[in-house]
């Protein structure tokens, strides 16, 4: 059986006196596909905020197993009021698109017959 990509044992997030999860336990195997419903102040952003990592059960436990990675897209994003829309965009995806760019240079290089095939294959995880 596969293991578990994401566990949540017996969480709970309280601020003061204010319980926003209790013993919540869940388990996602690789592939799921989820979704999180529920009223206004339930705690759904709780939940996905302690997925993610940016914020931590204040009893229980919260496991995302190696090698996996969750992303979240808040409701409301902090934007730099600085920038335009599309300066906060580029901000936001700039790792993502220097990954991207240095992936089409080496799939370019790998072209040269006189490239080092393996080590740009090694730096593209291959």
């Amino acid at each position: 059986m596969a293991e578990f990509i994401y566990q949540m044992i017996k969480a709970r997030k309280a601020h003061g006196d204010k319980v926003i999860l209790d013993d919540v336990t869940l388990a996602f195997l690789p592939g799921a596909k989820i979704g999180v419903v529920g009223p206004n102040g339930s705690g759904k952003s709780s939940v996905l905020k302690i997925m993610a990592g940016l914020d931590s059960p204040s009893n229980g436990e919260a496991r995302l197993s190696e090698g996996f990675s969750v992303g979240i897209l808040m409701q409301e994003p902090k934007l730099n009021e600085e920038k335009t829309v599309l300066g906060n965009v580029e901000e936001a995806v700039f790792e993502t698109k220097a990954k991207l760019d240095r992936f089409n240079e080496i799939s370019a290089e790998l072209a040269n017959p006189d490239a080092d095939y393996d080590k740009l294959l090694e730096e593209m995880g291959v």
